[in-house]
């Protein structure tokens, strides 16, 4: 939500004459207004924070489990694995789009696999999110060793 204020002898326009993301807009601020209800104690923070560290001890528990490096980083809800093998967010990402999860990466070499989920969400669809991405490093992990004792020489 944005608001501008302007002089009246600045603001040449007619209601609905000129639009713009600077010029505020009915449903703009009625939406602005119920998603500042939120707000209005503590427990949707506490919720936050809540859903917060328990996301980071899912992470955590995804990488303790996995015979790669990689590490969990973020604030709040905002959450990255970082993995330290080129390609494999990328690879995770790909595999958990295949499971029906969106899941981006970022960084400057596209290391992390960043999960950026609506504060309202609930422990339910963060616990199944997560699981897929469990599911699809253990996937691309489980290819890797097939790959890995397919291509042994014999000695």
């Amino acid at each position: 939500m944005s608001l501008v204020l302007i002089r009246p002898e600045i603001d040449i326009w007619q209601p609905g004459e000129h639009t713009g993301t600077f010029r505020g807009n009915n449903l703009a601020f009625v939406t602005a207004t119920e998603a500042l209800a939120y707000w209005e104690n503590t427990s949707f923070s506490r919720a936050i924070a809540e859903k917060s560290i328990y996301t980071v001890n899912l992470l955590r528990q995804i990488t303790d489990r996995h015979d790669t490096e990689a590490l969990v980083r973020g604030r709040g809800l905002i959450q990255a694995i970082v993995f330290a093998e080129a390609g494999l967010a990328e690879r995770v990402s790909q595999a958990a789009f295949k499971r029906g999860l969106i899941i981006e990466t970022c960084g400057s070499r596209d290391e992390s696999l960043k999960l950026l989920p609506p504060l309202t969400i609930s422990r339910e669809e963060l616990e199944y999110g997560i699981s897929v991405i469990a599911e699809s490093l253990d996937t691309i992990q489980t290819i890797v060793q097939v790959d890995s004792i397919a291509h042994r020489q014999p000695a």
